[in-house]
């Protein structure tokens, strides 16, 4: 009697530890520790990725699996779109986000009322212009408009976007046998849209021949591979198969994983980067340093 006792409490005490462990489950992505936030439970990760993501229009990107991400820890990251999806279907919602978001304004008001209140009463005058942290004029505002604009209107988003979605209609084998020639075609397209951009910059025009022709021969595959990190993350390169397929065939798999992790961890609207190429391209000491492969080395 002690004996069958004993087994029911040990088969009790498993069913509740692999309940409780289902409900610490994230419901986006399976990994463990999750809490509740925004109306769903999950992790620390998928919370911040709907918290920086939650506006996204779906509409304004397709997934090139055609919504059908498997959405887990290790492919998470792959496509913003379906997970995204997910993160609504298993019940997070905008509404708790702006919720969210209200009590923080509301906890920092308040932190400046009580800082107030308990200020000295002297009252000093106030130079509203102190507070005016930009330091550039109107005209240099107008300039680095005009480079965003310039860049956002060579890059070459939507070409890339028909090519990947034309190439998967095509079947496996046709697919396998030209991905490695399809992502060459994809990184040229990036490389070519360059020389428009630099061009159009203002003061460029105003060198001599020689000297354009020298910045861009220096300058061209820093510029090219700094504007490809936006190009490629906004056309959605990195997540379609020609890349996982073509990709790494070229530059090997380890290249092909830290040019993801790059895409996902550039500044989202990618302003700064755009800013960045005036200056990489009028510069006259911007070296890249291409590692050498060990292997090629010792075989020679």
């Amino acid at each position: 009697m002690d004996c069958n006792k004993q087994k029911s409490l040990t088969t009790n005490s498993l069913k509740s530890k692999r309940n409780l462990k289902s409900c610490s489950l994230c419901k986006v992505c399976d990994i463990d520790n999750a809490q509740l936030h925004y109306g769903a439970l999950c992790c620390v990760s998928c919370k911040m990725f709907f918290r920086r993501n939650a506006h996204f229009d779906l509409n304004s990107r397709k997934c090139v699996s055609h919504g059908k991400c498997d959405i887990t820890v290790k492919s998470r990251k792959t496509c913003r779109c379906c997970r995204l999806k997910k993160c609504f279907s298993v019940g997070m919602q905008i509404e708790l986000l702006r919720a969210s978001h209200n009590r923080q304004g509301s906890r920092n008001k308040q932190y400046i009322n009580d800082k107030i209140t308990s200020s000295t009463s002297v009252i000093h005058p106030i130079d509203l212009l102190q507070n005016d942290r930009s330091l550039l004029t109107t005209e240099q505002w107008s300039y680095l408009s005009n480079v965003i604009n310039l860049f956002d209107s060579k890059a070459p988003v939507s070409n890339i976007r028909r090519l990947l979605e034309v190439q998967s209609t095509y079947p496996m084998k046709m697919r396998l046998k030209m991905a490695e020639t399809n992502i060459l075609i994809v990184i040229n397209t990036m490389y070519q849209a360059v020389l428009p951009f630099v061009t159009n910059i203002s003061h460029f025009g105003s060198l001599s021949l020689n000297d354009q022709s020298a910045l861009i021969e220096r300058n061209l595959r820093n510029v090219g591979g700094y504007s490809g990190i936006v190009i490629s993350r906004d056309a959605d390169v990195h997540s379609s198969p020609i890349f996982k397929t073509g990709f790494p065939l070229i530059y090997g798999s380890k290249v092909m994983n830290d040019a993801i992790k790059i895409y996902e961890n550039a500044d989202n609207d990618g302003t700064l980067i755009k800013l960045l190429m005036p200056t990489l391209i009028f510069s006259t000491a911007c070296d890249l340093l291409i590692p050498t492969d060990e292997n090629n080395e010792n075989s020679k």
